[in-house]
């Protein structure tokens, strides 16, 4: 395969599999999203893939590919006997996590069994499992590779990627995003609820993998985009002989939320704000500390991976 035809292409082994990126030349073998394809790896196992997403770039200069041998290379369309197959493995893996579930009981050890995932070629059997601290688990690797007589792999993921494979309902009622849709995870941090003016309660901002909620990156941008209509949070603004300070904003309903002396709280459309007061504003470098900065330090472990 020629360096100067491939084109990046992101994959998925199987449902519950992050994505992964690989190399295809598309124009031999007439890729589409939606394909199942067979992928080929370094250690020359083989396995089926899906495929997600591909470069918008015709193609990828030889330059820019570096070490192409550490990535997996898509060979060709699956035909339907692979496919099969790949059903077979996958029924297969059901009964290999029972097997896998007893061993586990038996060594007594400290690890909660998720998933398995057997490749095509049946050269690697892998098993995914999520612990709270690290496990040797040496022992049941030895006993797994007796009984299946192939390679094994255990493979520890984070709570995220637990409530990936369990799956489970979110606040919203539906399926949770990342077992249903996404095939990556996004960085999600505090800043992000605080942009969309969200209670910042644990409970309401956390999905159940105990995690911020990943849908907080969806309207994200929108509300970056909308606040720079916005002055700053905690400015001050003058009022006759008084002092305004602006407490809160609605982005949805673009109104500004103010006190005078510290008196009760009114509200006020943005244009209509900015024409009265927008001359008058007063900035200052000096943080002032709220209740929601408070929060953070509670909600921190929420960032947390």
């Amino acid at each position: 395969m020629e360096l100067q035809n491939l084109t990046k292409v992101g994959f998925r082994c199987y449902t519950k599999d992050k994505t992964n990126v690989g190399f295809a030349d598309i124009e031999k073998i007439n890729l589409k999203v939606g394909d199942k394809v067979i992928v080929k790896y370094k250690n020359n196992n083989i396995d089926l893939g899906l495929i997600t997403y591909i470069s918008k770039c015709e193609k990828e200069p030889k330059k820019t590919i570096k070490n192409i041998e550490d990535y997996p290379i898509i060979e060709r369309l699956a035909q339907d006997k692979e496919i099969a197959e790949a059903q077979k493995n996958r029924e297969f893996c059901k009964d290999a996590l029972k097997k896998c579930y007893d061993l586990i009981k038996k060594h007594k050890l400290p690890m909660f069994l998720l998933d398995a995932h057997y490749t095509l070629d049946k050269s690697k059997l892998t098993f995914y499992f999520s612990a709270a601290n690290r496990v040797d688990f040496r022992e049941l690797v030895k006993d797994l590779a007796h009984i299946f007589r192939t390679r094994i792999e255990l493979f520890q993921v984070g709570v995220r990627d637990e409530a990936k494979r369990l799956s489970g309902l979110g606040i919203c009622g539906m399926e949770i995003c990342c077992s249903r849709f996404l095939y990556d995870f996004n960085s999600v941090t505090i800043k992000m609820a605080k942009n969309q003016n969200l209670n910042l309660t644990p409970t309401k901002i956390s999905g159940i993998c105990g995690r911020l909620l990943c849908c907080l990156n969806y309207e994200n941008d929108f509300y970056i985009e909308q606040l720079k209509k916005f002055p700053p949070q905690f400015c001050q603004f003058k009022i006759n002989d008084n002092i305004g300070k602006i407490i809160n904003f609605n982005v949805l309903t673009m109104t500004v939320s103010y006190n005078i002396n510290d008196g009760y709280t009114k509200e006020m459309p943005l244009d209509e704000f900015m024409k009265n007061f927008g001359n008058t504003l007063i900035y200052t470098d000096i943080l002032q500390q709220s209740e929601d900065e408070l929060i953070n330090e509670e909600l921190k472990k929420l960032e947390e991976e």
